[in-house]
């Protein structure tokens, strides 16, 4: 099992608690990423695109 099939099933999982896993491109080859509230997802998304930080349900 590679790390972003473990990051998408913890997606799925803190889906039952009304929240997601919010995946941040740093440009790097790491994994980063947050915990978020799944009704805000939309509007850290757009916040993190105003900024510049490219952020995403999907690993990237």
């Amino acid at each position: 099992m590679t790390l972003e099939q473990v990051l998408t099933d913890f997606d799925l999982w803190l889906t039952g608690f009304g929240k997601r896993y919010l995946h941040v491109n740093t440009g790097g080859d790491e994994y980063v990423g947050c915990i978020v509230e799944a009704d805000d997802v939309e509007s850290m998304i757009a916040m993190a695109q105003q900024a510049g930080i490219k952020t995403g349900l999907d690993a990237f």
